[in-house]
């Protein structure tokens, strides 16, 4: 089964076309098609779990769970964490509630780096080292194209921790984050008992 995702134009209709008797080749030069994949057939639900239900807008999740007021759409994000992300989480919980935690995440991830692809392929150069090589009218860009990228690091940043400290509100964790917490656990307990020990001998020794 070939699916051919089209940006419309001639050669293919705007959207996703299921071709059954067509090759990769038949498709992937043609200028209007923007994506091609081999392999099973999936629903369009399915596709978007996969990546993290990015692209898709906070109306459209919301429409998913129920339409505004419904019962699976959260009411807010504890700590005001990124709403999209909330969604996101909701939906995927919606069409794959047999997913873990570490799944779950592979999938938000996934969807982030299709949407942000830049905030991780810029090899990042201060605007000051370039002061002297530049017009004014180009030292001006350079600073904001700079400061466009600190904040969708940012940004990027948040939605990270958003995704880290809401995932399991939707699903359970799996084995190796059990494993991991255990660790980090018995990781704090060292550290404070070094802690506690230092802080004795210090009034020992009357410091």
């Amino acid at each position: 089964m070939l699916v051919v995702a089209g940006v419309g134009g001639r050669g293919c209709r705007g959207g996703c076309n299921v071709i059954a008797n067509s090759t990769t080749e038949d498709y992937v030069d043609r200028p209007a098609v923007r994506a091609v994949a081999n392999g099973g057939r999936k629903t369009v639900l399915q596709e978007c779990a996969d990546r993290g239900f990015a692209f898709v807008s906070e109306d459209a999740c919301i429409s998913l769970l129920g339409g505004v007021g419904g019962a699976g759409v959260p009411v807010e994000e504890p700590k005001g964490y990124d709403r999209k992300v909330n969604l996101a989480l909701a939906c995927l919980k919606h069409v794959r509630g047999d997913l873990e935690d570490v799944e779950a995440m592979k999938a938000m991830n996934r969807g982030h780096l299709l949407e942000n692809p830049e905030c991780f392929g810029d090899i990042r150069i201060s605007s000051d080292v370039l002061a002297d090589f530049l017009t004014a009218p180009e030292a001006k860009m350079v600073k904001k194209h700079e400061l466009d990228t600190e904040k969708r690091d940012a940004d990027r940043k948040w939605k990270a921790t958003s995704r880290k400290a809401l995932v399991n509100m939707y699903f359970k964790k799996s084995a190796a984050s059990l494993d991991e917490e255990k660790k980090r656990r018995k990781q704090d307990r060292r550290s404070s008992s070094r802690r506690r020990t230092a802080r004795l001998r210090t009034r020992r020794l009357g410091y």
